[in-house]
């Protein structure tokens, strides 16, 4: 996901769904609840902390 150049948070969000998809596969019993409990355990990326690419900053209109 930062090879392609994706922002830390879309990488965050990215992996958020990745652990809600590896939850109802293990709700469905297509997976092993371990490898759901495995998956969950992914922290997202901090800001400053990785090499992903941060997005430029919203500012308010004026």
């Amino acid at each position: 996901m930062i090879e392609t150049n994706w922002t830390r948070s879309v990488v965050n969000k990215r992996i958020a769904m990745l652990k809600r998809l590896f939850k109802w596969a293990a709700a469905q019993k297509l997976v092993p609840v371990t490898t759901y409990q495995s998956v969950a355990t992914v922290e997202n990326l901090k800001a400053g902390r990785s090499a992903a690419r941060e997005s430029k900053r919203v500012l308010p209109v004026p």
